[in-house]
């Protein structure tokens, strides 16, 4: 097993690497909600809540972040795997998306 992680290591960063920037920010916002669920209770806050979601507690931005929001450390591995992997597979049929394209043109 240990020979095999660093093989492992280098093919994800490979990938990681020749991926957008739209990509690599959804990787970097779950890795950083992974890290910030050690501090605060990310579920309660970010994660969708039944009870939360609905009138008179309605949190907008439950809808947004909670895609992202994990609570362990397998879960994040195989979120940034599938958003890596969705990422490659789907950019050459929409088009890539960088810093320089204009959505407004």
């Amino acid at each position: 097993m240990n020979r095999y992680l660093p093989v492992a290591r280098q093919h994800f960063l490979t990938a990681l690497a020749s991926t957008s920037v739209v990509v690599k920010a959804i990787c970097a916002a779950v890795f950083l909600l992974y890290l910030l669920s050690w501090a605060v209770d990310t579920v309660y806050v970010l994660g969708v809540t039944p009870g939360y979601l609905f009138p008179p507690n309605f949190w907008i931005w439950t809808l947004v972040t909670h895609a992202v929001v994990e609570q362990h450390l397998i879960d994040v591995a195989v979120s940034v795997g599938t958003v890596i992997a969705a990422g490659r597979l789907l950019e050459p049929l929409w088009g890539h998306w960088s810093s320089s394209s204009s959505l407004l043109w």
